[in-house]
């Protein structure tokens, strides 16, 4: 064979070499993506109820998480008129007024947010989720730089947005659950805030009718509220008064004990034992997202002082819980109904513990 057939083999070799190696390398990141996928995914047929992975979590107590890095932001939010302490004393939800969705968020006093879209489609039924299909998506990020346009008008960036449900589709209590994204704040890099104030006149048709004039006898001259705006998608979001943080955590903790009777009512009517399996963990998920809520409540409602002894005993808390759970047997086909059960008590304790921070 000549030199030059030579190398030309060798050349060839090394380059089928290189292209099995990218192959290999492909293979392996796509595996170890959906691997990754999968172990956040919420799933009622595991044997481990699902360990919160949101700020509850002993990687997330700590006292920067969820405030961001906005250090400037008084500065900026003053300069401009308005400053997130202000927008923190509000509800915002854009929804359309009928229909069973909407998407509903709070933004806390350091511009951190966190929302809750849902649609729930009763139609969407299967042999496996006879009680609907209901798109969802958690969500949570921050918001700065709080600038003014005109008198009536600010904006300010979002700085960052991430989903925290599930990104994995699922079936839990009887209904499917589809991961969807932010409503309000798809696609976009900016939100704008009317204030109390601004002329009608210079807010578009399509906006009116989110911001609910449309069910008016008559549109004011001028809007009353703040409102936020997506002016890239002409979405409006219409704000209400929060109740104080007293009266809300109150309400979370009513709303976590219904939750944990309802599916104690319904592991009593479970016929089979992928059924309970299924509906203590819809249990144990449902008050733990209350109890999220809650943490968030004492995290930007106490001074420091107060949350650091907050933090210390939920840190605590979340020691003692993983221990009693591991305790329990993990043979038998019941072992995760008695996991979920234990967690989903557990959970319910701990919220009303926390109601202590807001007397």
């Amino acid at each position: 064979m000549s030199r030059k057939r030579r190398q030309k083999r060798t050349f060839s070799i090394i380059l089928i070499i290189v292209a099995l190696l990218l192959v290999i390398g492909v293979a392996a990141y796509i595996i170890l993506s959906k691997k990754d996928s999968n172990t956040s995914s919420v799933s009622s047929d595991a044997n481990n109820t699902q360990q919160s992975d949101s700020s509850t979590q002993q990687s997330d107590l700590d006292t920067n998480a969820g405030a961001g890095d906005n250090q400037s932001t008084e500065e900026q939010d003053e300069s401009a008129g308005i400053t997130f302490e202000e927008l923190s004393k509000h509800n915002y939800s854009l929804s359309s007024g009928a229909g069973a969705w909407s998407d509903d968020f709070n933004i806390e006093k350091d511009g951190f947010f966190h929302g809750h879209y849902h649609d729930m489609d009763m139609g969407d039924t299967g042999d496996d989720y006879p009680n609907g299909t209901m798109y969802i998506c958690d969500y949570e990020g921050h918001l700065s730089n709080i600038q003014k346009i005109d008198e009536y008008t600010c904006k300010m960036e979002v700085s960052d947005l991430k989903v925290t449900s599930s990104e994995t589709e699922y079936i839990e209590g009887g209904v499917r659950y589809i991961p969807s994204e932010p409503y309000a704040f798809c696609d976009t890099e900016e939100i704008e805030i009317y204030l109390p104030g601004k002329p009608t006149s210079e807010i578009s048709e399509e906006l009116q009718v989110w911001l609910g004039f449309v069910y008016l006898d008559e549109v004011p001259e001028k809007i009353e509220d703040i409102a936020l705006v997506n002016a890239s998608q002409e979405l409006g979001m219409p704000s209400f008064d929060r109740k104080d943080a007293k009266e809300e955590a109150k309400d979370f903790y009513n709303n976590a004990k219904s939750s944990y009777d309802y599916f104690n009512e319904s592991l009593q009517s479970a016929l089979t034992t992928a059924e309970m399996v299924d509906t203590s963990s819809a249990q144990a998920n449902a008050v733990d997202d209350i109890l999220n809520e809650m943490w968030i409540l004492v995290k930007y409602n106490t001074d420091k002082e107060t949350f650091n002894k907050a933090l210390d005993e939920q840190r605590q808390w979340l020691a003692d819980r993983d221990k009693q759970l591991d305790e329990l047997p993990n043979e038998g086909s019941l072992a995760p109904v008695d996991r979920n059960g234990l967690y989903a008590e557990l959970t319910l304790e701990r919220c009303e513990e926390l109601l202590k921070y807001f007397d």
